[in-house]
């Protein structure tokens, strides 16, 4: 009597299966602001907020009123430009600081507003305006600072108030994507539905 059992076929090939998948920031991640500048007694704080981003985003920084020392400063107006650093790409910004109609260019990222008669006091958070901005596909992981420069500030009768309101520069922070590998090995078995075969 002989009897054959099937066994399984080292000719047949292990087949891999790789499968890549890639983080995305939550959307529900609210901005992360960090206070670097002290607002010395008599002054105010124009602040700008730091974002975090992907490559191939588009974010919107916010620009806000702080007055922690309670000094309420009558502003009449303003002029600044908005710097951006490279590859991060300036889109275009919006608002109505201190209720004003904000004036801008965005091929030059000039802005400008101004009352026609008296100056208004901003609330401590008060936002002022937004920026929105654009990280190109390919953008190395890092730290691109957004700065307001240039700043004029006038009050009452247009004195120049420019010493009295602190800046406080954002940035985007782009993060690095993390890509996690799971690999499936898949190795042929014996079919245990295949009968013994038994000759006699």
């Amino acid at each position: 009597t002989t009897t054959t059992t099937s066994e399984p076929n080292p000719d047949d090939p292990t087949t891999t299966t790789t499968t890549s998948t890639t983080s995305e920031p939550n959307p529900d991640d609210p901005p992360t602001t960090t206070t670097t500048v002290t607002v010395p007694a008599g002054a105010i704080m124009w602040a700008l907020n730091e974002v975090e981003a992907m490559p191939g985003d588009e974010v919107t920084l916010t620009l806000i009123v702080k007055d922690p020392n309670g000094v309420k400063l009558p502003v009449a107006g303003a002029q600044y430009d908005i710097s951006v650093t490279s590859p991060i790409e300036y889109i275009t910004a919006d608002g109505t600081p201190y209720g004003n109609v904000l004036n801008k260019n965005d091929d030059t990222r000039q802005i400008a507003w101004a009352k026609d008669v008296d100056a208004t006091i901003a609330e401590d958070g008060e936002i002022m305006m937004t920026i929105k901005v654009k990280v190109p596909e390919g953008t190395a992981p890092g730290r691109y600072p957004v700065d307001l420069i240039n700043k004029y500030v006038f009050g009452v009768n247009g004195v120049d108030i420019s010493n009295y309101v602190i800046v406080q520069n954002g940035a985007v922070i782009v993060k690095d994507s993390v890509t996690t590998t799971t690999t499936t090995t898949t190795t042929s078995e014996p079919n245990p539905d295949d009968p013994t075969t038994t000759t006699t």
